[in-house]
């Protein structure tokens, strides 16, 4: 299975995870206490069913966007080992003697492990044509998403105004919403896979 058919076998995945978390399996599994602490699945969401459905939404972007960086990052490696020149990790004498035999791919594999996700994206931007700004846009405001779940406890910055949220606000997600997200990841890995070089 190559890299782009396992980004979107993951992704079709993510719709079965999303599909528990509507309210009606809320209200199946409200009591179960599977591990038998003493603590149900209602207590735990303080049986409020919008605080199950933002959780089991909030995971699926974090995970989707996971499997997409490692994706993207696979990419890439991919356009440094077709173009190096477009590579300006810089390495001693040393790391040479070491990975002399395979150096285009060792720096390749060393920069792209360097990359944050925004100079990943503005990496492919530059460098892929096809990938328009509406494309590159999409994936800098998931992103923005991602960001704001995993390292500001699901509040709001700035950068979430295409939501209609203000720096502050809490995020609430819904199944609708992340569906979009994962069309649009699916639109731009599908653009960036198909004009990936063919020799790499």
């Amino acid at each position: 299975m190559n890299d782009y058919k396992y980004l979107l076998k993951q992704l079709d995945l993510l719709i079965g995870f999303l599909d528990v978390s509507e309210e009606t399996v809320f209200n199946q599994i409200r009591n179960h206490d599977s591990f038998n602490i003493g603590i149900t699945v209602g207590t735990l969401y303080e049986d409020n069913y919008k605080n199950y459905s933002s959780h089991i939404c909030n995971a699926t972007v974090l995970l989707g966007f996971a499997n997409f960086e490692d994706f993207l990052g696979k990419c890439i490696k991919r356009i440094l080992i077709d173009r190096p020149e477009l590579n300006d990790f810089t390495f001693n004498y040393k790391t040479y003697q070491e990975n002399n035999t395979n150096l285009v791919g060792f720096i390749a594999e060393s920069k792209v492990s360097r990359m944050k996700i925004s100079d990943k994206l503005t990496f492919a931007n530059a460098n892929i044509p096809a990938i328009t700004q509406e494309m590159h846009q999409n994936l800098t405001n998931a992103r923005h998403l991602r960001n704001c779940l995993a390292h500001e406890n699901g509040i709001a910055d700035t950068n979430l105004g295409f939501l209609n949220l203000n720096a502050g606000d809490t995020i609430v997600l819904n199944p609708t919403m992340i569906h979009d997200y994962g069309f649009k990841i699916r639109e731009y890995a599908e653009v960036l896979w198909a004009n990936l070089p063919s020799s790499a």
